[in-house]
C-alpha cells in the first residue's frame, strides 16, 4: 500500500516538472520576440569583439552631459581644472565682470540720474590700492591751482584748510612751480567734474606765508600758509581740520590724502583718494632712506617719516602740501554734528625717494611749528600763550 502511494506521488511529480520546463521555455521564446533590436545590438558586439560579451546584458550608460564651452575654466595658477565649487583665485579681469553687473544694477535704480562716464572712469582705475573718499568725508582738504600760460587752472598740491581764512601747506609747493598757486578749491572730490552731491568752495590766493627758515635748497621747514582773499563759508563739505599741538603722537596709525599721482610717472588722479600709514621711528627711517644733500642732518625732529608695510602704498606727485593726520573717534559716537571722527593735522606731505619705493615717506611735523602758525592765523590767541 505504501509502495503504491510512493509510486504515484513520483509520478505526480515528474509530470509537474515537465509542466514547470515547458512554462519555461514559453516565457524565453516571449522576451526574445519582444525585443529583437537589444538582441541584435548585444549580437553585434559580440562578433564585433570576437568573443563573449560579458556586459551584454547590462543597460547602456546614459550620454555624457553637454560641455558649455562658453564657461572658461579657471586660469593657470589660480584653481585651474578644479571644480567651480572649489575656492581659487579670483581672474585679474573679474573685478571689471561685477562692477558691470553692479554698474546695470545701479543703472536701473539711479535711471537717469546715473552717469556711465564716471562709473566706468572709477572702475577701470583701482588707484594703486587707495581708496576714493566720500563726499563731505575731508572738508578740510584743498588743492591749489596754478594757472597756465593758456590761463587753464592746473591742481598741482594739496593743502589743510585750517580757519575760515588759512590754509596749511608745504612751503615748496608756494615757489618750485615757478610761480604761487593762484585758487584754492577746497571740499571737492573729483576736480574735474560737476557732482550734485558735493559743494566745494573757490577762493583766490590774496597772500603767502613761507616760514622764514625754509630753503629751497633744503628740505627742512617745509611749511607755509596761503591766506585767501575771503573767508570761507562752513558746510558739511567745508571745515577746518584741528592742528595736534602735542610733540609725541600716541597711534601707530595714521591717514594722508591728496588728489595727485598713485604710482611713479603717471598722471594725477585729480579724484581725492586716501591710504592708511605707520608711522616710522626716526633712527629706523634714517637708516632706509639713502643720503641726500638736500637732508645733510638726515631726518630731524622736525619732520614724521611714514610708510605702508601691507600694500606699499604711498603718497606720490601732486599730493604735496596735503595732510597727514590722525582720526580719533569721538567719544560719543551719537554727536550732534553727525560726525563720527575728529581729524587732527599731524603733519604736511613734504618728499620721499620716489612713488612706493618701499621706503618711508616724509612729513613737516606740524607741532614743531604751531607757535610760528598761530602767530600769523591767530594773532590775538597767540598773544595769551602760556609758556610757563
Amino acid at each position: 500500500m505504501w509502495l503504491k502511494k510512493m509510486s504515484a506521488m513520483a509520478t505526480t511529480t515528474n509530470t509537474m516538472r515537465t509542466k514547470l520546463k515547458v512554462i519555461c521555455f514559453g516565457i524565453i521564446i516571449s522576451l526574445a520576440a519582444a525585443s529583437p533590436q537589444r538582441s541584435n545590438h548585444n549580437n553585434n558586439n559580440f562578433n564585433n569583439a570576437g568573443g563573449s560579451n560579458p556586459q551584454e546584458n547590462r543597460p547602456p550608460r546614459p550620454p555624457p552631459p553637454p560641455h558649455h564651452h562658453h564657461r572658461p575654466r579657471p586660469p593657470h595658477g589660480s584653481g585651474g581644472g578644479r571644480p567651480w565649487h572649489e575656492p581659487h583665485v579670483p581672474h585679474s579681469n573679474h573685478y571689471r565682470d561685477f562692477g558691470n553687473i553692479f554698474n546695470n544694477m545701479e543703472q536701473q535704480m539711479e535711471a537717469q540720474d546715473y552717469n556711465k562716464t564716471a562709473e566706468e572712469e572709477d572702475l577701470n582705475d583701482d588707484f594703486n590700492g587707495r581708496s576714493i573718499v566720500a563726499p563731505g568725508q575731508y572738508p578740510h582738504m584743498a588743492a591749489l591751482g596754478f594757472r597756465s600760460t593758456t590761463g587753464e587752472i592746473v591742481y598741482k598740491c594739496g593743502g589743510s584748510l585750517i580757519s575760515e581764512y588759512f590754509v596749511l601747506t608745504a612751503a615748496h609747493c608756494l615757489i618750485t612751480h615757478g610761480t604761487a598757486p593762484d585758487v584754492v578749491k577746497i571740499g571737492d572730490i573729483k576736480l574735474k567734474e560737476w557732482e550734485n552731491d558735493v559743494a566745494p568752495q573757490l577762493r583766490r590766493v590774496a597772500q603767502i606765508h613761507m616760514h622764514p627758515l625754509y630753503n629751497s635748497t633744503f628740505y627742512y621747514h617745509d611749511i607755509g600758509l596761503i591766506q585767501l582773499n575771503r573767508a570761507i563759508e562752513y558746510t558739511w563739505f567745508v571745515k577746518p581740520v584741528r592742528l595736534w599741538a602735542r610733540d609725541q603722537i600716541p597711534y601707530e596709525k595714521l591717514h594722508t590724502m591728496g588728489y595727485g599721482s598713485t604710482g611713479f610717472a603717471q598722471a594725477p588722479t585729480n579724484i581725492l583718494t586716501e591710504l592708511e600709514l605707520s608711522v616710522v621711528p626716526l633712527d629706523r627711517c634714517n637708516q632706509s632712506l639713502p643720503a641726500d644733500e638736500s637732508a645733510p642732518q638726515g631726518i630731524v625732529e622736525s619732520q614724521i617719516c611714514a610708510q605702508d608695510f601691507e600694500k606699499n602704498r604711498d603718497t606720490c606727485q601732486g599730493d604735496s602740501g596735503g595732510p597727514l593726520q590722525l582720526n580719533l573717534e569721538r567719544r560719543r559716537r551719537r554727536h550732534r554734528n553727525k560726525r563720527r571722527y575728529r581729524y587732527y593735522l599731524v603733519g604736511i606731505t613734504s618728499y620721499g625717494e620716489f612713488c612706493r619705493s618701499k621706503s618711508p615717506g616724509v612729513y613737516t611735523r606740524v607741532s614743531s611749528y604751531v607757535d610760528w602758525i598761530a602767530s600769523i592765523v591767530w594773532p590775538n590767541y597767540y598773544s595769551e600763550f602760556s609758556y610757563m
